[in-house]
């Protein structure tokens, strides 16, 4: 994102002459706003003008912010004072880093002095931004105008417009982001003219771009030295030269003798020294930069004028070679602006600061003074800045790694000594010393670790290095005795174990005593038999000789259990059923069996005391070591056990519809089988290798089949059985109309194959959904095969009438002898059917129905009626879409 920040710094200032009374607090030199009004509000582009709408606010701290030169703020893109450094004590920073579209406004209302017709306004303006490549309406800016309050107009060349591509030069770029350019402070001046006793409104706006990504703010001071001179020549007695002076921030300057018929310099401020004999004034033309001010020919007099003392600044500035550097400060006395050169003597002075080149090792000197505003300018003041190449360092460690008791470093500085450089030990644990060249420095750590130590050089108070050696000091070793915990009476090659820590080291020697005999051995040897406890003790010590305290146990004698097992079990598809049956001898006191470790073949199988497991066929070694609470550990007991491999079958079944014969196969994939039994889901069936079965619905089933070996090992396939049936169906009979398309449906779905019979008037026989067509009464049977292989048969009678047509019949015998008892309409050709409805000759109404297929068993009103004739009314639509009406009369028999 671009972002572009606006910071300028505004004077108003008069010359040495002619001064009149400044309005109150218009510097803020008071620290507050007092006679200052304040703004926020927006920034919008309307029709590619940029237009800020204020609205008035108090004071607002990031909006309307008083800075002082007590703080020493820089700006942090042209690191620049953020206080006025030609003002007071007090600046104001108007805007802020945010963005949103904001705008932030100040303004201050004075009146020009009467009988004061020339006023100036001299401002300096520094200015950090980075341009975002908007359209000039769009951008941040920073806004300066001056208003006649009398009559609303804008004083003559006093708008001054800044935005980030505008034609001022002289931006660098920020050594803090190669994406902002700023200018140094720079003076600007508004001129009044022939404005005496008039109200003066001055307006200062600060906003963001436009469109919300980038923010602009200024910094503003007024100065308190108030005069009514535009131009001045003042004859400087100290220096015997006159400085002519003109206003600030126009792009040219021509200076011309009182005639004009010679040009005497160029710049806004011109030295002539010795001054030309019998000159009273003379003329400047000044030529502004676009849209910044108007142009001018101003009259500049001769008069006698003081010169004002060498500012404050450093003396010496010191760098490393390469180091960074920023431009050298120095502060001007109020009312004066500070000149910079490179000599002592003569040159053209900069106001821009300059930056010191520490590329090269040496001595560079810069010369400043400060020159009041429109008046002399006074002595130089010499600023050395000083280069220093880097100091290599050297040192030596007596030895780098060292036990914590006792540690005692020796380190030396070895370094060629350079004058003027100070050097220091930097211990690394808070500690610091004098590092004397060649002068052994002895120093104690008191906690472990590894730490940096640093010898550290300082040249000049400016340039530094240092040099860094890492030192360990070790903590001791801790000796521990990892067991066993007992001794066990018989076992054989049992060894003590060590799990002593060496933090940062390594374990190299160890020192132990068994029961009075000695071992320098990692793992030494336990005694197989003991009349009583055992002592041990153990010390162990570092690569380094690092010694640990002793570690100290005494270890207990117990007997060793007795392990052995059963087990039953002899198909490898099996559970073998492993059953512990180890004892501890009869004279333990206190010794359970608490650990147990089974093994097949040499691998490891489980930690059970009675675990089932299945092992594959063959012969298998298992084997069971037991052990007691106290760590004895039994001797192993061994078994050798043959497994036998079962029989492995296989179902093969031909069928799986329902309603047809299924025939189930057993098959023998491996070994032999002596005996079969099924279950079907109907009883068992044994001794056969074939069933039959037929299921008359479709569902899910259950089958298993179990298969015996000779030798008793089984296989057992127990599984789900789906059952399928072919849901096709050609659908009921209807009545149609002659020449109605009929939408046969098989309701199938689209795995199955279909075919109709005959073919008669069939736009596809093998859909699933042909439309029949026949002008007559025709039959068709449906043949279907599903995707499993079932068959479906079916079939519909489409019937053809004369229609489309309501058909009411002329009479109907509700006499429940089951033939004609209920009154019904017949549609045919009808796609919607709406309603019948039957009256009496007097117009009631007896029944009413929507649905076609129900009928009126001619009653009313739960009474049965007598013969009669009654009037019926129906209606529907058709399957080309149009109304069938028809009205008749229906006799009713009884």
């Amino acid at each position: 994102m671009y972002q572009r920040c606006l910071c300028i710094l505004l004077f108003i200032a008069g010359f040495v002459g002619a001064h009149a009374q400044c309005p109150p607090n218009v510097g803020f030199e008071q620290g507050r706003f007092t006679n200052w009004d304040c703004f926020k509000g927006r920034v919008e582009s309307v029709g590619g003008i940029n237009v800020m709408t204020l609205n008035n606010s108090a004071p607002t701290f990031g909006h309307h912010t008083i800075t002082d030169t007590a703080d020493g703020m820089f700006d942090p893109y042209g690191n620049f004072p953020q206080t006025c450094p030609y003002g007071g004590g007090y600046s104001v920073m108007l805007g802020n880093e945010q963005t949103n579209k904001e705008a932030d406004g100040m303004t201050y209302m004075f009146t020009v002095p009467t009988g004061l017709d020339t006023f100036v306004l001299t401002f300096f303006y520094a200015v950090v931004l980075q341009n975002p490549g908007h359209a000039p309406s769009e951008q941040p800016r920073f806004t300066v105008s001056a208003t006649d309050d009398m009559n609303g107009t804008v004083v003559n060349c006093s708008n001054y417009d800044f935005v980030a591509d505008g034609g001022i030069p002289g931006f660098q770029i920020s050594n803090s982001d190669p994406t902002v350019v700023y200018k140094d402070w720079t003076p600007a001046s508004l001129q009044f003219v022939g404005m005496g006793g008039r109200n003066i409104k001055l307006d200062f706006r600060v906003s963001d771009c436009t469109r919300g990504g980038h923010f602009g703010y200024a910094y503003i001071d007024v100065s308190e030295n108030c005069s009514g001179v535009l131009a001045a020549a003042p004859y400087c007695t100290s220096s015997n030269s006159l400085q002519l002076s003109a206003p600030y921030g126009f792009q040219n300057y021509t200076w011309y003798n009182s005639n004009f018929s010679q040009v005497v310099g160029n710049g806004q401020s011109v030295t002539l020294s010795p001054p030309p004999p019998n000159a009273d004034y003379f003329w400047v033309d000044l030529e502004p930069y676009p849209g910044y001010g108007c142009r001018d020919t101003l009259k500049a007099l001769v008069a006698p004028y003081p010169s004002p003392d060498t500012p404050q600044g450093p003396g010496d500035l010191y760098y490393c070679l390469d180091q960074p550097s920023v431009a050298i400060g120095a502060t001007a006395t109020n009312g004066n602006v500070l000149l910079w050169y490179t000599s002592a003597t003569g040159g053209t002075g900069s106001t821009s600061a300059p930056v010191p080149n520490t590329s090269v090792v040496g001595t560079q000197t810069f010369w400043v003074s400060q020159k009041q505003l429109f008046g002399c300018e006074g002595p130089r003041r010499a600023i050395r800045v000083n280069v220093f190449a880097p100091v290599p360092l050297t040192m030596s460690v007596n030895q780098d790694r060292q036990c914590f008791f006792g540690n005692s470093f020796t380190m030396t500085n070895t370094t060629v000594p350079i004058r003027g450089a100070i050097y220091w030990w930097i211990y690394g644990d808070g500690g610091t010393d004098h590092a004397s060249a060649f002068q052994p420095n002895i120093h104690s750590y008191l906690d472990t670790g590894t730490f940096q130590l640093k010898l550290h050089v300082t040249n000049g108070g400016a340039c530094s290095g240092t040099v860094v050696h890492n030192v360990t000091v070790i903590p001791s070793p801790t000796a521990v005795i990892g067991g066993p915990q007992a001794i066990c009476l018989g076992a054989q090659a049992a060894v003590l174990s060590d799990s002593s820590l060496a933090p940062g080291s390594s374990v190299s020697n160890w020192w132990w005593n068994i029961g009075g005999s000695m071992s320098t051995l990692r793992h030494p040897a336990l005694p197989a038999s003991a009349t009583g406890p055992v002592p041990v003790s153990l010390v162990v010590t570092t690569a380094e000789g690092c010694r640990s305290d002793t570690a100290r146990t005494t270890l207990s004698v117990h007997n060793r259990p007795a392990a052995a097992f059963s087990f039953s079990g002899f198909c490898d598809n099996e559970p073998l059923q492993l059953r512990d049956q180890s004892t501890q001898p009869a004279n333990t006191l206190g010794e359970t069996i608490s650990g147990w470790f089974w093994s097949v073949d040499g691998a490891p199988l489980s930690t059970l005391q009675n675990p089932d497991v299945v092992l594959s066929g063959g012969q298998r070694t298992v084997r069971l070591i037991v052990q007691n609470n106290f760590g004895c550990t039994s001797d192993a007991a061994d078994s050798i056990i043959t497994l036998s491999l079962h029989p492995r079958i296989a179902v093969m079944q031909n069928d799986s519809c329902a309603g047809r014969p299924m025939l189930f196969t057993a098959q023998v994939l491996s070994g032999s089988v002596s005996n079969w039994r099924w279950n079907l889901g109907a009883g068992s069936i044994t001794g056969v290798t074939q069933v039959r079965q037929t299921y008359l619905q479709a569902g899910t089933r259950f089958l298993q089949l179990i298969a015996t070996a000779p030798d008793g090992c089984r296989d057992t396939i127990a599984r789900s059985l789906n059952v399928y049936a072919n849901r096709a169906f050609a659908g009921r009979d209807t009545m149609t109309a002659i020449g109605e398309p009929v939408q046969l449906n098989a309701q199938g779905d689209s795995a199955s194959t279909y075919s109709w019979s005959p073919a008669d008037g069939l736009t596809d026989a093998a859909a699933g959904n042909p439309i029949a067509l026949w002008p007559s009464d025709k039959r068709y049977e449906l043949y279907s095969v599903d995707r499993f292989g079932c068959e479906s048969r079916s079939s519909i009678t489409v019937k053809r009438y004369h229609g489309p047509e309501l058909y009411v019949p002329a009479a109907f015998t509700p006499n429940a002898d089951g033939r004609n008892d209920r009154l019904r309409v017949r549609p045919v050709g009808i796609k919607t059917f709406h309603y019948l409805a039957l009256y009496n000759r007097n117009g009631e109404l007896l029944f009413r129905t929507t649905q076609s297929d129900d009928g009126w068993d001619g009653t009313f009103r739960n009474v049965a009626l007598g013969t009669q004739t009654v009037i019926y009314v129906t209606e529907g639509t058709d399957y080309r879409g149009q109304k069938v009406f028809r009205k008749g009369t229906v006799t009713l028999l009884r």
